[in-house]
């Protein structure tokens, strides 16, 4: 369990991060890494594990959280332009002797990392919250098997009658879905649910794109006309553009994510405990 929960991208780059930090390093009067350093951690993480670039999109989502994570936990603080570790902190943090404590405290991250990830406006538009339906869905994707979910193209819309097949057809082949709502009068999946797929849709690739996630496109459809870049393109002829979003993808997070969660869960009604960045 701890093997699995170490290899989580998110902690990687933590791991990573500290060791780039040593006994301290410069930053700006901002208070943040310099871009040379920034970009020299980001292709030490990328040589370590390529999984890690998948998750960047540009924006170095993961570092900034794992940066932000850090600093909120008292791992790291800033002072006289330079960002040092709290030893106190550190200590037998990577000790494989005690993989009790080690586990404890990479849980402890993780979790200040998932409540930022779904509430602060540095990483997401609008604040999620922690609706039981989330909760749920991370606690499948700790599962053995993942979470699987069929995906909607990006506006969440289906418009043409051959997206709403390949919709269908991925409902159709889905383990866990017995129910699909239908608007009684076009006969296409109702708005009301395609909306709720799309909000899950959407945290869910908000905390995959965070590195507390891991995901892969589902290619088990013969008859998908995939593209180089894992997408799906249906062709409604030269005069209406191309409209591409990926089939399923597939979910995971570690079984020690399971503490996390039950531990957000617990207190998710009381928001004098969600985090306070530093």
């Amino acid at each position: 369990m701890l093997a699995e929960f170490e290899q989580l991208p998110f902690l990687l780059t933590v791991r990573h991060l500290l060791d780039f930090v040593g006994e301290g390093r410069r930053i700006t009067k901002q208070g943040e890494l310099f871009a040379v350093d920034r970009r020299e951690l980001e292709e030490l993480l990328d040589e370590v594990d390529t999984r890690w670039s998948w998750h960047l999109h540009g924006s170095g989502q993961i570092l900034h959280l794992a940066w932000r994570t850090l600093l909120s936990r008292r791992v790291l603080f800033r002072e006289e332009g330079q960002v040092r570790p709290v030893l106190k902190r550190l200590e037998d943090q990577w000790d494989s002797s005690d993989p009790e404590q080690q586990l404890k405290w990479m849980q402890s991250q993780v979790e200040t990392a998932l409540e930022a990830a779904l509430t602060s406006h540095e990483f997401t538009p609008w604040s999620v919250g922690f609706d039981d339906h989330l909760m749920d869905a991370l606690l499948i994707a700790s599962g053995p098997d993942g979470l699987l979910l069929p995906t909607l193209p990006p506006d969440g819309d289906l418009v043409h009658c051959r997206e709403v097949v390949q919709f269908m057809s991925q409902m159709l082949r889905h383990p866990w879905i017995r129910q699909v709502p239908l608007d009684h009068v076009t006969g296409h999946p109702s708005e009301h649910g395609l909306r709720a797929l799309s909000h899950t849709l959407y945290v869910m690739g908000r905390l995959n794109d965070c590195g507390l996630l891991t995901s892969a496109p589902e290619r088990s459809d013969p008859d998908s006309a995939w593209e180089g870049d894992g997408q799906v393109v249906l062709d409604y002829g030269p005069s209406v553009r191309d409209r591409r979003y990926s089939p399923m993808a597939l979910y995971r997070a570690p079984v020690a994510m399971r503490g996390v969660i039950a531990r957000v869960r617990a207190r998710r009604s009381d928001p004098s405990h969600l985090t306070a960045w530093a």
